[in-house]
């Protein structure tokens, strides 16, 4: 799986754009990649733009698992404000119930609809999420 992504420091600021077919390995390789890259820092927003994704394939499965991926990184789990951009009812869906199993784990989440609500919701300007490149790509 190749997913767009970019750390910027100078705005302590992740943006995640999936893309294409996500399913409950992706999700869980994608936040594996995440975390394992040398340029985030935990305190640091983060913001999923998940309009890019085609088809959304997750169901209860992915809950112990996902659980289990914040216990063993406990120790640097996101701390800062976390927008995630979801266009579609059942990305929307996805998003709440990740946030309800991980909401004694991580900073404060909210779900927007456009990278315009994403940047005031974490109090960064909306040209610093337009100014990343596509390009940008981890591979997990």
């Amino acid at each position: 799986m190749s997913s767009p992504h970019h750390v910027d420091p100078e705005h302590e600021l992740i943006l995640v754009r999936p893309t294409g077919r996500v399913i409950e390995e992706t999700f869980l390789q994608l936040c594996r990649a995440l975390y394992d890259d040398p340029d985030r820092d935990p305190r640091f927003s983060v913001v999923w733009d998940t309009r890019s994704i085609d088809e959304l394939v997750m169901d209860a499965d992915v809950i112990p698992d996902f659980k289990a991926f914040l216990r063993e990184n406990e120790h640097r789990l996101t701390q800062g404000p976390v927008a995630i951009v979801a266009e579609r009812p059942l990305t929307r869906t996805f998003a709440s119930m990740l946030i309800q199993v991980g909401s004694e784990h991580v900073g404060p989440y909210k779900i927007v609809a456009t990278l315009e609500e994403a940047a005031q919701g974490i109090g960064v300007s909306k040209i610093a999420l337009t100014n990343f490149s596509t390009s940008q790509r981890i591979d997990a």
